[in-house]
C-alpha cells in the first residue's frame, strides 16, 4: 500500500452480503467523510470501523488515452445482529460489508471536483 498523503476523504457503500444488497451509505446524510491527511491512518480507522479487510476495491480508471484497473479502496466485512432481532439464532444476523474508497479533493467545496485515488496496484 503506497502511503498517500491527504487531504482525503471517503466514500462508504454498506452492503448486506447475507442477502445481496445495497443498505446504505456512511455517513447516511453525507456519502463523503474526512478528511483523512494519512492513508495508512485512514486505513486503521476503516477497519477499527467496519471489520476485518476481505478484499481490495477497484475500478476502471482513464488515464490519457487509455484505461488502467487500479485499487480505489478496500472491502472489510463484520457479522451484525439485525436490529429488530428478538432471538440469538442464526437468521438473526447478517453479514456486513463496508466498500470503502478513498478520493481526494481536487476543487474548492464550492465547486467539489474529486478524483479517485489510487491506493495500490492492481
Amino acid at each position: 500500500m503506497k502511503n498517500v498523503k491527504g487531504p482525503l476523504l471517503v466514500k462508504v457503500t454498506l452492503v448486506n452480503a447475507t442477502k445481496k444488497a445495497q443498505f446504505g451509505f456512511w455517513p447516511p446524510d453525507n456519502p463523503e467523510f474526512g478528511p483523512y491527511e494519512d492513508l495508512k491512518a485512514l486505513y486503521k480507522d476503516m477497519k477499527g470501523e467496519w471489520g476485518g479487510k476481505v478484499s481490495k476495491m477497484f475500478r476502471d480508471v482513464k488515464k490519457g488515452d487509455k484505461w488502467e484497473v487500479v485499487q480505489v479502496g478496500w472491502v472489510f466485512t463484520k457479522k451484525m445482529r439485525y436490529e429488530d432481532a428478538r432471538g440469538n439464532g442464526p437468521d438473526d444476523y447478517y453479514s456486513r460489508e463496508a466498500w470503502v474508497e478513498v478520493i481526494r479533493e481536487t476543487a474548492p467545496a464550492v465547486d467539489a471536483e474529486y478524483e479517485t485515488v489510487a491506493v495500490g496496484v492492481g
